[in-house]
């Protein structure tokens, strides 16, 4: 290999690792036959609507309705145009998986791009690092799924790295991170409070950075700003028109924003943050997993000692890169200053009332503050390394790197939601198969009214209809919330499919069409199909097993 090559290489070594991750579990899912279940298949419904008769304008249905009695949406459809593309080219399962897959690997490359511009190559393996361990912590199940509160950690991380730019001066950084802002405040509102602060932060430094250039440089600032407020007015367009001649779900939002409703509050806010940025084992596995709002955050005292030290680590790192010149440096610690603000005030603004009380999802965004700021202690700790002993830093942040990606490959579900979703499919897949009587039928009305909350089977129907081209309506308002006010019944509707599991589910009443009864797996086959998966995802099965792998399924 020549010298340039060997230079190219290095280049391309953080971004090849830190990407590692994303892209096996994207692999693997494609492997498996990966099937959107719950709440993964409700946005793939969605993505699938994106430019036909029911094109979501706003996002997801916001199980803060619960806290305010009102129906109320998240704020854009952004992250469901992302999926749109995709799903539709290559069907709902590779499509979700591919969509969600390509939104996190941008995501990730962009945050070693930033420490690349601003640490140079010591800095793009401290970012790889930082952001590979932070997929890991996740686990590789999380970053292919569609769901919200996961779907967002990565994306947030990309933020973070765009606002660190902005604020070292690098204005190219700012249409991106509109873009990113964008994404995060449209699906999902519990980053709100923490893209606020951290957008005040960004018009802070922006204007900054026009009052210190030069003219030809301000004309390039200028033009940067045009281009990023362009980008701004398209992707919020489609909440504007809902607001304007639609269901207004910004009033909506803003109404119920000012509502009486318990929230965390500024201590336990505190203690949230202190509880996701103690010692690493805080925001390592299997803390992602374990995280408990409700009942499971550190005491106020250890709290406020944490933040304490955190806090002068911080300013103690961004006066000595002042006081040695290192802008990149110094403007990263303001960064993690202001998202440690950022953080704490989204954790104190989460709402624990209604049905769901304090659910853990609503602070995910504290898991890309948190490695942001261990990051920051890293960097500083490289940056004061004497040039001789960079090189072996660079080769120790490689080496950590390809330990954690390669950690990363095993299957690992760090939520309960995918753990429970993973023995379920087969059966998911037999209700999607034995759909296809009905192909060419309908419109239906779809009755949910006897199942029980979180059953996972309802939404994998209604996403194997839309996949048939069969219409299907519903009554309840929150599933109109969901899925559009378009899929109110008209009348026209050839009948009324009722879904209904358990023991009785065989027995239909009188006067009714028994279409499809899908027997579930027992226990001990679950237990069978779920280590045939992770065998095969391995490398294959012998023809035997194979045989007995394509039975369950």
């Amino acid at each position: 290999m020549t010298t340039s090559g060997r230079a190219r290489a290095a280049a391309a070594a953080p971004f090849l690792l830190a990407g590692f991750p994303v892209v096996s579990a994207v692999a693997r899912a494609l492997r498996t036959d990966w099937l959107p279940m719950g709440d993964n298949a409700y946005f793939t419904i969605r993505a699938g609507d994106v430019f036909g008769p029911h094109h979501p304008l706003v996002g997801a249905w916001s199980s803060g309705s619960t806290v305010v009695g009102v129906d109320v949406n998240n704020l854009g459809p952004l992250q469901l145009d992302l999926l749109a593309g995709p799903v539709r080219l290559l069907g709902a399962g590779p499509g979700t998986v591919v969509g969600v897959g390509l939104v996190n690997l941008v995501a990730v490359l962009a945050v070693v791009a930033a420490g690349r511009a601003r640490g140079g190559p010591l800095g793009a393996w401290v970012a790889a690092l930082a952001v590979t361990a932070l997929a890991w912590a996740m686990g590789s199940e999380l970053l292919i799924e569609p769901r919200t509160h996961h779907a967002l950690v990565l994306p947030f991380a990309a933020v973070l790295a765009g606002v660190w730019c902005l604020g070292a001066g690098d204005r190219r950084a700012l249409p991106w991170t509109v873009l990113g802002a964008s994404l995060l405040v449209q699906t999902h509102l519990s980053y709100v409070v923490p893209v606020v602060v951290l957008s005040l932060a960004s018009a802070a430094a922006v204007v900054v950075l026009w009052r210190s250039s030069d003219a030809p440089e301000r004309r390039a600032v200028h033009r940067t700003l045009v281009l990023s407020l362009v980008l701004l007015v398209v992707v919020w367009a489609q909440p504007l028109v809902d607001q304007l001649v639609g269901d207004q779900n910004l009033s909506a939002v803003l109404e119920a924003g000012q509502a009486e409703q318990a929230s965390m509050g500024v201590v336990d806010g505190a203690r949230a943050v202190a509880t996701v940025m103690g010692p690493p084992s805080a925001w390592l596995r299997p803390a992602f997993l374990e995280f408990d709002p409700a009942g499971g955050l550190v005491g106020a005292p250890a709290a406020g000692a944490t933040l304490t030290v955190v806090a002068v680590a911080v300013a103690a790192i961004a006066r000595r890169a002042r006081r040695l010149g290192q802008g990149g440096l110094q403007a990263a610690a303001v960064t993690v200053g202001v998202a440690l603000l950022a953080g704490w005030a989204g954790a104190a603004r989460t709402p624990i009332g209604g049905t769901f009380g304090a659910v853990s999802g609503n602070f995910r965004f504290l898991w890309p503050v948190a490695v942001a700021t261990w990051a920051l202690g890293l960097a500083a700790a490289v940056a004061v390394l004497p040039s001789a002993r960079r090189r072996w830093a660079s080769l120790g942040l490689a080496t950590a790197t390809t330990a954690v990606a390669l950690a990363s490959i095993p299957l690992s579900y760090q939520s309960p939601a995918p753990a429970e979703d993973s023995p379920l499919r087969p059966t998911a897949r037999a209700l999607l198969d034995g759909l296809d009587a009905l192909e060419g039928r309908g419109p239906f009305l779809v009755d949910r009214s006897g199942l029980f909350f979180g059953e996972p089977y309802s939404y994998v129907l209604l996403l194997g209809l839309q996949e048939r081209g069969v219409g299907f309506s519903l009554v309840a308002s929150t599933d109109l919330s969901r899925f559009g006010d378009g899929r109110r019944p008209d009348g026209g509707e050839e009948g009324t499919l009722r879904l209904r599991t358990g023991a009785g589910a065989g027995e239909p009443p009188a006067g009714t069409e028994l279409v499809l009864l899908v027997r579930p797996l027992t226990k001990p086959e679950a237990r069978e199909l779920s280590a045939l998966d992770v065998r095969r995802a391995a490398g294959g099965l012998r023809p035997g097993a194979e045989d007995r792998y394509e039975a369950l399924r």
